[in-house]
C-alpha cells in the first residue's frame, strides 16, 4: 500500500488503505497513510478528515496508555499521535489555515520534541508570517535533530536572506545543495546572493545554469541569469534568456521588468520604458518597476513623471527610503524645495545612515535660505558618514557662500578639490568666493576653468542667487 504512495500512485494507494480500513476501522496507520495520499493527490479536506479520525482514535487509546512513560507500547502510540498531528498540520498548511496548522505543530512538538520535521514546518509558518527570528530558531532545532535535513538548511537560508544576512544565507544554501543537489531554489537563491551582494556574476551564472539544467524552462532562473549576463556585459546572452522567459511566461510582469533593466544598461531608453510599462500593466503593484522607471524619467529630465511613479511606488511600499530620496531629488530639480525637504527627511527617518539624504537636505536648506544651523548639522552628519566625499565638502562650500562667509567657503572648496581636482562646482564656487573677497584675477581664472569642465556650472550658481 505504501509502495503505491511512494511511487505517486495515490489512487491505488487510497484504494488499498480503504480496503484495510474496511477490515479494521480503527487502524490508525491506515488512516494516516490514506490521509497523506489524499494530501499529496491535492485533496486536503479528505486528508484532514482522515488525520482527525486517526487522532480521535489515538487519543481514546491514549486514555489507557499514560503519556510520558517509558513503556514501549506507550512510546510507540504517542509517537503515532504526534505523527498524526504533524501530518494534519501539513494538510492545514495546504489549505492556508495557518492558525490550525500552528496548533497541530505545537502539539506534535509537545508530544514528540525529537521530530525535526515538526520544527521545520512550524518554522515555515513563522517565516511566512515574517517572524524570521522565531523561524530561524525552529529551523536550527530541526537541523540539530537531523543534521542531514537539506530543506531545513534552505529554509533557514531563506530566513537569513530576508533578514539581510546574506553571508549566513549563502552558507545555508550551499549546505542544502551539498545534501540535496537537485533542489532548484537553492541554486536560484544562492545565485541571487552572488550577483546582488558579491558582484560574482560568473558564479551566479553558474548557479542559474545549474537550476536550468534541473528545470529548463524555469522562468526565475532564466530571468536572473539574463540580468546576471547583462551585469557581466554579455548582453546577447542576457537578452536571449529574458526573451525566452517572456516566451515561456508572457503574463509574468517581472520578466519584462528585468528585460527593461537590461535595455537600460544598453542605453536603449525607449525599449526600457516600453518594458517597464508592460511590467506595470501586468503587475500594477510592482513598486520596483515604478521606482526603476522613475529613475529613467529623472535621467531624461522628466521629473513630473518621475514624481508620479515614485508616489505610486510609495503606495505599495510606503517604507522605501530610496523612493522618498529619489522623489526628493526630482522635487528639488523642479524647484519645489519644501517638498524636497520633506522627502529627504522621510528618507533619513527610514534610513538614518543615508549620507546622500543628509547632504541633499543640507543643500536644500541652503537653497531655501533659512535653517542654516540645521543645514550645517546635516552636512556634519553627511561628512561623518562619508568623510572623503567631495560632494559633501562642495555642499558645505555652497552653504557658506549663501551665508556670505566666503573665507569658510574657500576652505570647504579647497577640501573638495583636494579629493577631486576637476570638480567643476567646487572650482567655480571657490573662484566666485575669491572674487567676493577681492581676489578677482584668481577668481575669474578659476571660474573660467570650471566652465571649460562644465559649461552649465555658472547657470547652476545663478539659479540659486550666487553670481
Amino acid at each position: 500500500m505504501s509502495h503505491y504512495s511512494k511511487k505517486g500512485q495515490y489512487d491505488l494507494a487510497i484504494s488499498d488503505f480503504t480496503k484495510a480500513l474496511d477490515i479494521d476501522r480503527k487502524e490508525i496507520n491506515a488512516l494516516i497513510n490514506r490521509g497523506i495520499s489524499y494530501r499529496e493527490k491535492g485533496d486536503p479536506d479528505k486528508a484532514v478528515a482522515d488525520f482527525s479520525e486517526a487522532l480521535r482514535l489515538g487519543l481514546l487509546t491514549g486514555d489507557v496508555l499514560a503519556f510520558g512513560t517509558k513503556d514501549p507500547e506507550a512510546v510507540r502510540h504517542w509517537s503515532q499521535v504526534a505523527h498524526a498531528r504533524y501530518q494534519r498540520g501539513t494538510a492545514y498548511v495546504v489549505k492556508k489555515e495557518f492558525d490550525l496548522a500552528l496548533a497541530d505543530f505545537n502539539e506534535a512538538i509537545r508530544i514528540n520534541p525529537n521530530e525535526a520535521r515538526a520544527f521545520v514546518s512550524r518554522g515555515g509558518i513563522y517565516a511566512y508570517r515574517r517572524d524570521y527570528q522565531r523561524a530561524i530558531a525552529d529551523f536550527s532545532e530541526g537541523i540539530r535533530l537531523d543534521p542531514n535535513f537539506a530543506f531545513a538548511y534552505f529554509q533557514r537560508g531563506f530566513a537569513y536572506h530576508a533578514l539581510e544576512e546574506p553571508d549566513k544565507a549563502y552558507v545555508d544554501y550551499t549546505e542544502s545543495i551539498r545534501l540535496d543537489p537537485h533542489y532548484i531554489t537553492s541554486y536560484l537563491n544562492r545565485g541571487i546572493i552572488l550577483y546582488t551582494r558579491r558582484a560574482n556574476y560568473e558564479g551566479a551564472i553558474a548557479d542559474f545554469t545549474k537550476a536550468l539544467q534541473l528545470g529548463p524552462d524555469n522562468v526565475n532562473a532564466l530571468m536572473h541569469r539574463g540580468i546576471a549576463y547583462g551585469a557581466n556585459t554579455e548582453f546577447d546572452k542576457g537578452f536571449a534568456d529574458l526573451n525566452r522567459a517572456i516566451e515561456v511566461s508572457p503574463e509574468f510582469g517581472k520578466a519584462y521588468y528585468y528585460r527593461g533593466v537590461l535595455f537600460s544598461l544598453r542605453g536603449n531608453t525607449d525599449r526600457a520604458l516600453s518594458d517597464y510599462a508592460d511590467a506595470i500593466r501586468l503587475d500594477p503593484q510592482s513598486a520596483e518597476a515604478y521606482v526603476t522607471r522613475a529613475a529613467t524619467y529623472a535621467r531624461l529630465g522628466d521629473h513630473d513623471k518621475a514624481i508620479a511613479d515614485l508616489t505610486q511606488a510609495l503606495r505599495y511600499q510606503p517604507k522605501d527610503y530610496s523612493a522618498f530620496y529619489n522623489r526628493g531629488f526630482s522635487y528639488f530639480a523642479k524647484g519645489q524645495f519644501e517638498q524636497a525637504l520633506a522627502d529627504y527627511s522621510e528618507a533619513i527617518q527610514l534610513y538614518p545612515g543615508l549620507a546622500a539624504a543628509y547632504n541633499n537636505r543640507c543643500l536644500t536648506r541652503g537653497v531655501i535660505g533659512k535653517e542654516y544651523a540645521d543645514a550645517i548639522k546635516d552636512c556634519d552628519e553627511a561628512q561623518k558618514l562619508v568623510p572623503n566625499s567631495p560632494e559633501v565638502r562642495d555642499t558645505r562650500g555652497f552653504l557658506f557662500m549663501k551665508m556670505s562667509d566666503y573665507a569658510k567657503a574657500v576652505v570647504e572648496y579647497n577640501s573638495a578639490l583636494q579629493i577631486d581636482p576637476n570638480h567643476a562646482r567646487s572650482l567655480y564656487g571657490r573662484g566666485l568666493a575669491k572674487v567676493k573677497t577681492g581676489d578677482k584675477t584668481a577668481g575669474d581664472a578659476e571660474m573660467a576653468s570650471a566652465v571649460k569642465i562644465d559649461p552649465n556650472v555658472a547657470q547652476e550658481f545663478a539659479k540659486f542667487g550666487l553670481r
